[in-house]
């Protein structure tokens, strides 16, 4: 597999519609506990699709900033795209500078979230249009040595 959804319920929604990718995803995960797995990225996984921010209410924007950092130093040879958190805008600025630092592509979902829902998750069509979104990566493979 050359891709790998890591973080929220959003990264395991929009992981259904990419069969193609591994999704180690799970609901309710926060940026801290993603960090705690980041080691389970394979370096032989060429694109790390995240989503986080979402389950991040409580935090600080410090302590975000430096578990997003960190998070994103843990993925150095990969490239990354973000699935920006709809709901926690202390979280959509962290990641948003911290991937123009990087380079990394950045995906907005709010524009995709089901309204009727809970303004959080994106439905069925949402999560489609972000999966085909994913698609475009914009990642050139190149082979680390």
């Amino acid at each position: 597999m050359d891709c790998v959804f890591i973080g929220d319920s959003i990264a395991q929604g929009v992981a259904l519609y990419r069969p193609e990718c591994q999704n180690q995803a799970v609901q309710g995960r926060t940026t801290g506990q993603t960090l705690l797995r980041v080691h389970q990225v394979s370096d032989q996984i060429h694109h790390v699709l995240i989503s986080v921010g979402s389950n991040d209410k409580g935090q600080s924007a410090r302590e975000l900033r430096s578990q997003a950092q960190a998070l994103r130093s843990g993925l150095a040879r990969h490239c990354v795209t973000w699935l920006l958190s709809p709901n926690n805008e202390i979280a959509r600025k962290i990641v948003s500078q911290i991937a123009a630092e990087h380079g990394d592509r950045v995906i907005d979902v709010r524009p995709h979230v089901n309204a009727a829902q809970d303004l959080v998750h994106p439905g069925r069509q949402g999560y489609q249009q972000l999966a085909a979104l994913t698609r475009q990566s914009g990642c050139a493979l190149v082979t680390n040595p």
